[in-house]
């Protein structure tokens, strides 16, 4: 029997791993970089990360290539985990703690995700359920229901986090700085 594999959510892709390796790198390595956005990384900095984290051999190699692919993206987008959400976020009168990383990821995502919709939506401050269920799940076109297909069943709860990332970034947005 083939081994069971899992889902790992990564922007707008789909990585099919082992266990929970590749993810717990790829967070790892999302939060370290880019340490000081200020200072401009040069080529060889980069090399340097990729390389070290390439040979390290305290972490499996899926933790290694997960963090490598963190880390590019930290590089890429600006590390957003580290800088607005840690821990915890306070949400109105809530506090959302974070004690999943399948859950922050998700959340952090559709945050992001909302953020970058909100550009291309014409009508400001409306969300519709049908926005919400389309971005969470598939659509059957015959009966017109939502269902999750099972890439969302196998990564539920990051499909939470992403629903209550989206749904408050619409509720609470980010103060224009």
């Amino acid at each position: 029997m083939a081994p069971q594999q899992q889902v790992c959510k990564v922007g707008k892709s789909t990585i099919l791993v082992r266990d929970d390796e590749f993810a717990d790198g790829y967070s790892n390595g999302l939060l370290a970089y880019p340490k000081d956005q200020e200072i401009p990384l040069t080529v060889e900095a980069i090399h340097q990360i990729i390389a070290e984290s390439f040979l390290d051999e305290q972490h499996t190699s899926d933790w290694n290539i997960g963090y490598i692919v963190g880390a590019i993206s930290g590089i890429r987008e600006g590390n957003y985990l580290a800088s607005s959400e840690g821990k915890e976020v306070q949400l109105g009168p809530i506090l959302l703690r974070f004690n999943r990383w399948h859950f922050r990821e998700g959340y952090c995502n559709g945050r992001l995700d909302y953020e970058t919709s909100r550009d291309e939506q014409t009508s400001p401050h409306v969300l519709t359920a049908h926005d919400l269920l389309r971005y969470i799940a598939h659509r059957d076109s015959a009966t017109d229901r939502y269902y999750f297909a099972e890439d969302e069943l196998m990564a539920l709860e990051e499909t939470l986090g992403q629903f209550i990332g989206y749904f408050s970034a619409a509720l609470f947005p980010k103060q224009q700085e």
